[in-house]
């Protein structure tokens, strides 16, 4: 049984859903004042399925690449997309990639 701030979420969310169906989850998630893990999480076994929480172990010490997948929030503020200004804020504030490719300058 979800906890009473779960639910109350829950119900938030299934609220703005029906006023706003087309509604990004990260936008959602900005306008009830949550992660967008925490709304993902409240649909596990509905519209999301859970991943095995031991996939980092069955693939530590591999050959495999793999990382998680990041949300655009996430990906922008990870440390290497920081460093090198993979992302930017728009004219209107909101986030987006920078151009590609970036040169530097002839010396």
């Amino acid at each position: 049984m979800l906890s009473s701030p779960s639910a109350d979420l829950a119900a938030r969310w299934s609220r703005l859903r029906g006023e706003k169906p087309a509604l990004r989850i990260r936008d959602a998630a900005a306008t009830l004042g949550v992660s967008e893990a925490e709304l993902v999480v409240l649909g596990v076994g509905q519209t999301a399925t859970a991943l095995a929480a031991d996939w980092r172990a069955l693939l530590d010490g591999t050959d495999a690449c793999f990382a998680p997948v990041l949300s655009l929030a996430e990906a922008a503020a990870h440390p290497h997309n920081k460093a090198r200004g993979v992302y930017r804020l728009g004219p209107e504030g909101e986030l987006e990639p920078a151009a590609a490719p970036r040169f530097l300058p002839l010396e």
